[in-house]
């Protein structure tokens, strides 16, 4: 099984804070988790890159390569053709091919990234002799994979999907504040993560510093922000309808699953609101997705299950790619809406991936075995374990900051757990993985 992040994601070991690493997968790898006897990989992709970019990223880390970007592509979109060298290090699975094949779970923009990875692997873009067959299963969880709305909140144009501010400086300002909050020397600050941008001529050390990222996006390299070769465009509903487009038809080799999450809901008239189960740090996308029409740029859709989110992506977009090739309605797994129903069971099979080539759903809360409780974006993965609270010793107002926000929680009934924003219990996350690798084991 191989675990693709999305948006501003990263590898193992790639976020530290003074109280540990803080891995994005969570229980996912954890070494109490059962498996199903799959071996768990973690990729590592850049957390800003457009599609094609990570895929060929996420490619080349497989099998121990240096990233080839393709010479049409980079030409296209000026940038260097080579990007991060992974050829000094062992592959994550280096005798990966169609009689080794692998499972792709992605989160959020991750799922996009695996659809795009199979297509080239299907079309051989690297000239390699893949095929569509390397690609067992595609899992994709909360993943926006007709696009988001949350993008034009952000900086993104409603009428093209071009992301509209000069730099990523207000965005690296943000990050920097949080490592501030946690604790993080000045010096180790911007150190966190490897944007891999150095095909687009901005290197890591960069984001260490206001002037010099500032001059470098407002430079030559400020091409990579305004077009359409990042992951800003790549997930707007703009960019989202040329990528499915460019995909293509399911391959009906490969088995697909869905996994929804959603953490809204409706009220008198109609009205789309912020659920008691959203968390504190996506209430302001999760309530601009609420109010967000959608119908005059997606001919058919409904618009209450595009404003229905779980606070960065709307459920609409969650269930399957429905842009490009028509496809059939997806097989839900669960047989109801998620409000109830018996607890997930191996032995029946409406919890099995039954058919090559289709989509299947499942919300994430009742693979969980927790239909009680709404399930936002960052549930499945790191939210769990990302950890505010920075050594209260060191300066007083953060922790009178923390405290006020405990107690901003407690009053949006968010609970609080283990030195994090927690809601989602750490027994109910291990079910919901170990509950995905049984689905995927089980595929013959």
């Amino acid at each position: 099984v191989v675990l693709v992040p999305g948006l501003m994601g990263w590898g193992p070991e790639e976020m530290e804070t003074p109280h540990g690493q803080v891995p994005y997968w969570d229980t996912g790898v954890a070494e109490d988790t059962d498996s199903c006897g799959l071996p768990l990989l973690q990729a590592s992709v850049g957390p800003v890159s457009s599609q094609h970019d990570r895929a060929c990223e996420l490619f080349a880390q497989m099998l121990g390569l240096r990233t080839d970007f393709g010479a049409e592509h980079s030409a296209e979109f000026g940038h260097d053709r080579w990007g991060s060298d992974f050829s000094g290090r062992p592959g994550l699975w280096p005798d990966w091919g169609p009689d080794s094949p692998c499972h792709f779970v992605g989160h959020s923009a991750g799922g996009n990234t695996i659809r795009l990875l199979q297509h080239l692997l299907a079309t051989d873009f690297w000239g390699r002799g893949t095929s569509a067959a390397w690609v067992k299963s595609v899992t994709c969880i909360a993943s926006p994979l007709n696009g988001s709305t949350a993008t034009y909140l952000y900086g993104s144009s409603r009428d093209t999907g071009l992301f509209q501010w000069p730099s990523l400086v207000p965005l690296v300002s943000c990050v920097e504040l949080i490592e501030t909050l946690q604790g993080v020397p000045s010096e180790r600050r911007g150190r966190l993560r490897h944007w891999r941008l150095e095909h687009w001529g901005v290197e890591n050390e960069d984001f260490r510093s206001y002037s010099r990222l500032n001059a470098k996006l407002r430079g030559p390299s400020r091409v990579f922000l305004t077009g359409k070769d990042n992951l800003s465009y790549d997930i707007s509903l703009e960019g989202a309808l040329e990528l499915n487009g460019r995909i293509g038809a399911d391959q009906p080799d490969c088995h697909y699953l869905s996994v929804l999450t959603c953490c809204t809901s409706s009220a008198l008239g109609g009205f789309v609101r912020p659920s008691g189960h959203c968390g504190a740090f996506l209430l302001l996308p999760c309530a601009f997705m609420c109010a967000e029409r959608v119908d005059h740029r997606l001919p058919g859709a409904d618009v209450a299950d595009w404003r229905h989110n779980d606070g960065l992506v709307p459920l609409g977009s969650q269930r399957m790619p429905f842009f490009g090739a028509k496809r059939p309605a997806p097989i839900q797994l669960d047989g109801d809406d998620g409000a109830g129903g018996d607890t997930p069971d191996s032995s029946s099979s409406s919890w099995r991936l039954s058919e090559a080539g289709r989509w299947h759903c499942v919300w994430a809360n009742r693979l969980a075995g927790d239909s009680g409780t709404d399930w936002d974006h960052n549930d499945p993965v790191f939210g769990r374990s990302l950890i505010w609270e920075p050594p209260r010793q060191r300066w007083s107002f953060t922790a009178a900051l923390l405290d006020g926000a405990a107690a901003a929680a407690r009053w949006l009934g968010l609970r609080r757990e283990g030195g994090s924003f927690a809601k989602v219990a750490r027994d109910k996350q291990k079910t919901f993985y170990e509950r995905l690798y049984r689905l995927l084991a089980e595929i013959p």
